[in-house]
């Protein structure tokens, strides 16, 4: 297989597809499912073995095509038009290197890495319109909130689908590597800054916190993505329970709780349901005789089905979800 296959989640994008090997860029850029930063190859390393792009399959649904270097755009350009063409979502990544190489109908999204490790937010107001914005959260470039105010300014000029925070997973080579772009000046601040994991997740919710008091929108919708209506369906049950319950456990409720509708999500995403309409199941008040469901699962599904009706689309976030955003989103301190 050329493609690998993860669970789509909303912090990791909703990517349901990666390339399983990839041709880096001439830049850094952050991977947006293991929110980690890649770096470009060293002046004379050679690509990895394989790292050309994947054959268009048969991808049930959002697929990641990340930035490459410039001599291979165009190949790269006709991989996201096939995509497009055999129906597949596309998250189209970029960087300020690459920004006007974006193909139609694809989901973009600014990966802004590059533009911090330089100090140059001045060349978000070169961006494209209407993309998710993905900060990396990185300390001295961006990992505190006195470094919010002009970049959350010039991202809303753009007018931006969401701004998300990501604070990526340092290693000792990424902290070396940030002193290297960042200059020898911040070692101390690079090296001894914020790197465990709750602290991370805490500096991702201020900053989220920060998107809202912008008046930007904080939080990533899922791509549609073309199915038969019972699946399209499912998938919008699927996506609920998904986001309930990494807020769940992000603005520390029960971590039992959090799991179960995690794991609710992870069936409603299975082959094993794909044959039952699941929103009709709970109109019908049978859905609790899957027997996997929680109590809290069952009524966040039950609100779903409600407001979705008929339609493979929500108008609006059922009330668990809403309250959980306006939680998640409420003031908090970073670490």
């Amino acid at each position: 297989m050329t493609w690998r296959e993860v669970v789509p989640l909303p912090s990791r994008f909703w990517i349901r597809h990666l390339p399983r090997r990839w041709p880096e860029a001439e830049e850094p850029r952050l991977d947006l499912y293991e929110h980690r930063i890649v770096w470009p190859p060293a002046p004379g390393q050679r690509q990895p073995a394989g790292a050309r792009f994947p054959a268009v399959t048969a991808l049930a649904d959002l697929a990641l095509v990340p930035p490459v270097r410039k001599d291979l755009t165009r190949e790269r350009s006709n991989l996201v038009l096939d995509l497009s063409a055999a129906r597949v979502p596309v998250l189209d990544q970029f960087s300020a290197v690459d920004a006007e190489s974006l193909a139609p109908g694809t989901t973009p999204v600014a990966d802004l890495l590059s533009v911090l490790l330089d100090g140059n937010l001045a060349q978000l107001e070169e961006f494209p319109e209407r993309a998710w914005m993905v900060v990396p959260l990185l300390p001295v470039a961006s990992g505190t909130p006195a470094k919010w105010t002009e970049l959350l300014r010039l991202a809303a000029a753009r007018r931006p689908l969401a701004v998300v925070g990501v604070a990526p997973e340092l290693s000792p080579v990424d902290r070396r590597r940030l002193v290297e772009r960042l200059g020898e000046e911040h070692f101390e601040a690079v090296h001894h800054g914020s790197g465990e994991d709750s602290s991370g997740r805490r500096l991702e919710r201020a900053f989220a916190a920060a998107v809202v008091r912008a008046g930007l929108p904080a939080f990533v919708e899922r791509p549609p993505a073309e199915l038969p209506p019972r699946l399209a369906r499912n998938r919008v049950l699927a996506t609920v329970l998904a986001e309930c319950g990494e807020l769940w456990l992000r603005v520390g409720r029960s971590e039992a709780e959090g799991a179960a509708l995690l794991a609710a999500a992870r069936h409603f995403e299975s082959a094993a349901v794909a044959g039952l309409d699941l929103a009709a199941l709970s109109r019908e008040g049978n859905l609790a005789h899957l027997g996997f469901l929680s109590p809290l699962a069952l009524a966040v599904i039950d609100s779903t089905a409600g407001a979705a009706g008929r339609s493979p689309r929500l108008a609006s976030a059922p009330p668990l979800l809403a309250e959980l955003r306006a939680e998640y989103t409420a003031d908090a301190a970073p670490a």
